[in-house]
């Protein structure tokens, strides 16, 4: 690594979620971790559009939490974000990396998206040879450019070095691997990172992700629904949002918030999270077709959960009485319970997975 001390940036369209982390070979640990407010309507669809205010917010994060100018990684997500294994003709490197923007250009589908393969950021990388004739493995990632750019601005804006612009799915891969949670020999993962307007699905299989897809459910259409039945501001919703259960909710708040029954809440909250399921049970059975097809039967029996939805009281229950799977909270802070960080963010660990997977990025 060019450095030991990185801070991986999520920037979301609700919140910016920071965290500093020093390296020291294979050990590391976390020196600090802070969250500011997104500003309103600075951030739509993965798209930075006031890169100066998302600038100044971060700026502040900094100042709270005592983080120094170091080199930062942030990441991009969202529907419009192609992660993709593809296969293509044998080639040398040279070959490959001329032809490589023609072969993504057959996986974006720009009539439903918009997006023109000449405004896009394209990388890869070459996983093996497969088949006869020999042909590529090769994991392709193509974002929007302004979605990087816009990223880059803001780090730069801040004061910080970037030095890498990933993907949310494979932060969370390497915050899974801190973890030691990777899955075993076949077997798959299903890692959930539950945000503000999506949620992403994304399928590990040993340590590569399989499977990545955003799903346009967050936390927001939950408290939008809230507001609605108690017929509250949103802001006064999300507060009660901290209080529900989706066991049923909590009589005493029940009755303090004006709720007939409690179980107004659990009818709030159960279906979005009906619809959740669905989505997830729909990435589990196309994986594993997908493997089926390639001659692999991979078990699919655990679930880990990141992301600030992730929090709502009795979801791990929950999702595991429905999908009959083993349901896991991915908290790095809970790696480094001694740290003044898990002590300040206490109960809120899973919000931090995304950028300490981010900061744990190895680079030249």
């Amino acid at each position: 690594m060019a450095g030991s001390s990185v801070i991986g940036l999520d920037i979301g369209s609700q919140q910016i979620k920071a965290v500093h982390v020093e390296r020291r070979r294979r050990e590391w640990s976390i020196l600090s971790a802070g969250i500011v407010p997104t500003p309103p309507d600075a951030v739509q669809d993965g798209v930075i559009l006031s890169p100066p205010l998302v600038a100044e917010a971060v700026r502040q994060l900094l100042r709270d939490s005592r983080m120094p100018p170091v080199d930062t990684v942030a990441a991009v997500s969202g529907t419009h974000v192609l992660v993709r294994s593809i296969r293509v003709p044998d080639m040398n490197a040279a070959a490959l990396k001329r032809s490589i923007r023609f072969e993504a250009a057959k996986h974006v589908d720009q009539g439903s998206t918009g997006i023109s393969i000449e405004n896009c950021a394209v990388e890869y990388e070459v996983r093996g040879k497969v088949g006869t004739p020999s042909q590529l493995d090769v994991l392709l990632v193509v974002a929007p450019q302004p979605m990087v750019t816009g990223r880059v601005s803001v780090i730069e804006g801040a004061g910080l070095e970037a030095v890498a612009v990933d993907v949310e799915a494979f932060a969370l891969l390497r915050a899974l691997d801190a973890a030691g949670w990777l899955p075993g020999e076949n077997q798959a993962v299903v890692v959930c990172d539950m945000g503000a307007t999506f949620t992403d699905v994304n399928i590990v299989v040993g340590n590569q992700v399989a499977v990545t897809r955003s799903i346009p459910i967050g936390g927001n259409s939950l408290t939008t629904t809230l507001a609605s039945v108690l017929n509250v501001p949103v802001e006064e919703a999300e507060e009660h949002k901290r209080f529900m259960e989706v066991g049923g909710g909590e009589a005493s708040h029940a009755a303090a918030v004006g709720m007939e029954t409690p179980n107004m809440a659990r009818q709030v909250v159960v279906p979005f999270l009906d619809e959740l399921i669905r989505e997830l049970r729909r990435s589990v059975i196309y994986f594993q077709s997908q493997a089926a097809e390639a001659g692999m039967s991979v078990a699919v029996e655990q679930v880990v959960l990141a992301g600030g939805g992730a929090q709502l009281a009795g979801l791990a229950e929950y999702l595991q009485d429905r999908l009959g799977m083993e349901i896991r909270c991915l908290d790095p802070l809970a790696m480094h319970p001694d740290s003044a960080a898990a002590t300040q963010w206490q109960g809120h660990g899973a919000e931090f997975a995304v950028a300490t997977g981010l900061a744990l990025k190895e680079y030249v």
